[in-house]
């Protein structure tokens, strides 16, 4: 009873979702939209201070621009990012730390190249949690890969709401010509 239930609200969903126009914008392939694409593969990242920003930097071009394509930038993309440790917690015997969690902030900015004008302004961040080990070079270790997966989720984010924004321009566009 309850899976026959259950597949009716499935196929209702499906079929709601069918007549809205629901296209799923982010893929684990990437973007599929190639109206969207063609705006995407025209931003130039620009460089992020640090190690860990020239990673986030890459992720960025690889989410994208996939397909490497040399295009003269119409938009620029800055982005700060900001690192900080928000608590240690799990206290041993001689009241060290042996879990710290922290947060980082990736505030960003869509230009226009030729005007500079601010196209999109927001900020995204996460958190992450990494051991302190008795080593200090296991603890260095887990803080890194803390760091990168991330730098990783900043990325995807960011890129996220870039594509959206451009989706949405895409959309208004469509409507707008159809008048």
């Amino acid at each position: 009873m309850i899976f026959k239930k259950s597949l009716i609200i499935g196929i209702g969903a499906l079929f709601v979702l069918s007549g809205c126009h629901f296209t799923p914008l982010y893929r684990k392939e990437g973007v599929k939209d190639e109206q969207v694409v063609r705006y995407t593969r025209l931003i130039r990242v620009a460089p992020i201070a640090d190690e860990i920003g020239q990673k986030m930097r890459w992720h960025l071009l690889d989410l994208l621009n996939p397909k490497k394509e040399k295009n003269p930038p119409q938009y620029v993309l800055k982005v700060e990012l900001n690192r900080y440790v928000e608590r240690e917690q799990g206290i041993r015997s001689d009241n060290t730390a042996t879990r710290a969690t922290m947060v980082m902030t990736a505030k960003y900015q869509l230009l226009e190249s030729k005007t500079q004008e601010i196209l999109i302004k927001d900020a995204v961040n996460t958190r992450a949690s990494y051991n302190i080990l008795t080593a200090p070079y296991a603890t260095y270790v887990a803080r890194r890969e803390a760091d990168e997966n991330t730098v990783i989720v900043l990325s995807q984010d960011i890129a996220l709401r870039i594509t959206a924004f451009f989706k949405n321009k895409t959309l208004f566009h469509k409507k707008t010509d159809k008048k």
